[in-house]
């Protein structure tokens, strides 16, 4: 019969089996993370260009052009590129006006299986 401590000292680590399952696992966990960490990060991007135009101090109140024009610009430096002008919408509320972007990406993931990421922002501008 085997003692206790040798039988202990068999069991520490991981066994094969175990590495079988789990390398697999992170190695997936790491695919999805950055196939879709682009997508978030231009998201984070926008999100910054329109906090930007909506709390710059202006003398007059800007056109509704003239603000997407403003984005646009911000946008283009940061090769953001996909966001169209049917994306963005510029509303007068009660509160304020309002830029509104709203969105829709998806990222081919493996084969015929897809991401579909949505985004949507609102900022009112000062």
């Amino acid at each position: 019969m085997k003692s206790l401590s040798q039988s202990l000292y068999k069991q520490k680590g991981i066994g094969f089996w175990g590495l079988f399952f789990i390398i697999p696992m992170v190695g997936f966990i790491g695919f999805i993370g950055v196939k879709l960490s682009t997508p978030y990060m231009e998201y984070l991007t926008i999100r910054s260009a329109i906090e930007n135009v909506a709390s710059r101090d202006r003398v007059a109140k800007p056109s509704h052009s003239e603000i997407r024009r403003e984005i646009q610009k911000i946008l283009l430096v940061n090769e953001v590129r996909f966001l169209k002008k049917e994306n963005m919408l510029i509303k007068k509320k009660k509160d304020g006006t309002h830029i509104i972007v709203n969105y829709v990406r998806t990222i081919p993931m493996y084969g015929n299986v897809d991401a579909l990421l949505t985004f949507d922002y609102d900022a009112r501008i000062k």
